[in-house]
């Protein structure tokens, strides 16, 4: 049996590059690194966030979701303080970055020339949405993929948080 590696991660490479070169990480440009490293075939949403200090810096392509949920004593409840947003082009297609044989490819452009079965998009990573807040001691970050999202409203995961 041949172990596969996964082919879309940040590499301990990449991360000790930015600490030696004292970069700040950008969320945004370490999807775009990994991206560009793919050689597998496939598509899949992306989602980095990054938290330097207190300052947490996401970006999203796809249907995860971020929420950061922290406690107001003079109010005694927890409150929403930052939620990303599902990207989708319509139901159940989630914004994707993708590598895909040259086949499929030509048939995504010709797409507009004949009557493909199958509807296809070129998401890029500069389409990912951008998100910076500052995070406080106490803060809740819960991060899940549209499996936790479609089955729970983000009001029940604040009355389990409030439990």
């Amino acid at each position: 049996m041949k172990r596969v590696k996964s082919s879309f991660h940040l590499d301990e490479k990449c991360l000790k590059e930015s600490k030696n070169k004292n970069i700040k990480l950008d969320p945004q440009k370490l999807i775009q690194k990994a991206y560009k490293d793919v050689s597998d075939y496939g598509s899949s949403t992306a989602w980095v966030w990054t938290l330097d200090g207190r300052n947490l810096k996401i970006a999203n392509i796809g249907d995860s979701t971020l929420v950061v949920i922290r406690f107001f004593p003079d109010q005694k409840s927890w409150k929403i303080v930052l939620k990303t947003e599902e990207q989708q082009h319509n139901f159940n297609a989630p914004f994707q970055l993708d590598n895909i044989p040259s086949n499929l490819r030509s048939m995504r452009e010709n797409a507009g020339n004949h009557s493909a079965k199958r509807k296809f998009w070129k998401d890029k990573v500069s389409d990912s949405v951008l998100y910076q807040t500052n995070v406080r001691e106490g803060d809740i970050l819960i991060a899940g993929t549209d499996g936790l999202f479609d089955n729970l409203y983000v009001k029940e995961i604040v009355n389990i948080v409030e439990i």
